[in-house]
């Protein structure tokens, strides 16, 4: 059965340890953004899911460490207000997706945020920022399960204080995708797959996602436009290249 991801880096980074997943980064997409443009505004043309596909949606993570906490400090309100108002737009925004794309859908948790990436700038302290970053995140998993199957694996990455584990991350707001295996099982368990995993490219797996779309008519603009230039003797290419 075919896995197909959508969205942020970590549509790639948590899904690059699955076999024949196919991967549709689409750069550092919010929430925010899908939410109020639909999610098919990000779509790239060769996104073609079929009825029993699998396809899991990747948005939030930028929106908890970053946003959010700015846009609660500007209207004075509280980051879980601003949270759940974000998810309520966001939940139309699949209901309409739904709509067009009816393949066995489903939403990627929101991973444990890493203290040492978090904005502490809307904080009295770093240590009030990362426990409000770890309660935004609870707020917005819990809210995204009310709206579709949630792909959670948070536990196996979550360190005692609640934050990402260092050992099991990049460096940075990712996991390393090649301690993959709760990913799988939370994906078989959550949506009745049976998919295993495999060793991604690291330590950098943005190889691994799917090329960008050429449409067809780009396409023929660029052998037309190979052809003239090397009629007119203005540049040379290679046989094997368009």
């Amino acid at each position: 059965m075919p896995l197909l991801t959508l969205g942020d880096s970590h549509a790639l980074f948590c899904y690059a340890g699955v076999a024949d997943a196919r991967i549709y980064w689409r750069g550092p997409v919010t929430m925010h953004r899908v939410a109020r443009d639909g999610i098919s505004s990000i779509v790239p043309g060769n996104f073609k899911p079929l009825r029993d596909d699998v396809v899991v949606l990747s948005f939030g993570e930028i929106d908890c460490r970053a946003h959010i906490p700015k846009i609660a400090s500007g209207r004075q309100t509280s980051t879980r207000a601003e949270t759940l108002a974000l998810c309520d737009r966001f939940e139309k925004a699949f209901v309409q997706f739904a709509k067009k794309y009816p393949a066995r859908l489903a939403i990627s948790c929101i991973i444990p945020p890493s203290k040492e990436v978090l904005l502490t700038e809307y904080y009295r302290s770093a240590d009030e920022c990362f426990e409000d970053a770890i309660a935004i995140r609870d707020a917005m998993n819990h809210r995204l399960s009310d709206i579709a199957p949630l792909i959670d694996f948070r536990d196996s990455f979550r360190s005692d204080r609640g934050g990402l584990q260092p050992e099991m991350s990049d460096g940075l707001m990712h996991i390393d995708s090649r301690k993959s295996q709760p990913v799988v099982a939370a994906l078989n368990s959550a949506m009745g797959t049976a998919y295993t995993s495999i060793e991604p490219k690291w330590p950098h797996p943005f190889p691994m996602a799917m090329p960008p779309y050429i449409s067809p008519l780009r396409k023929a603009r660029r052998k037309i436009k190979r052809y003239v230039l090397s009629s007119l003797g203005l540049k040379t290419y290679p046989p094997d290249t368009e």
